[in-house]
């Protein structure tokens, strides 16, 4: 799995096709989020972004940081 590091700590994520899942720090719980509800676009959008090899296929490590921040920002502060 891949490594985020967010307000000091350390969150785990693996891309899929469709979905991403996500591993807050110190914790056995999964998270598993649709591609397109990170990106913020429709799941058509999305899937035609990969189709077309675009920046709506794809999901950056920065997108990522961003949804986790404004999801989980109560849930798993310091």
């Amino acid at each position: 799995m891949r490594k985020l590091h967010i307000a000091n700590q350390e969150w785990q994520y693996r891309v899929g096709e469709g979905t991403v899942v996500v591993v807050p720090p110190d914790s056995d719980k999964k998270f598993y989020i649709k591609c397109h509800e990170i990106k913020g676009v429709t799941p058509d959008n999305f899937e035609r972004g990969k189709w077309k090899k675009t920046s709506d296929g794809m999901i950056t490590p920065s997108e990522l940081k961003a949804y986790i921040e404004r999801r989980f920002r109560k849930e798993y502060t310091v």
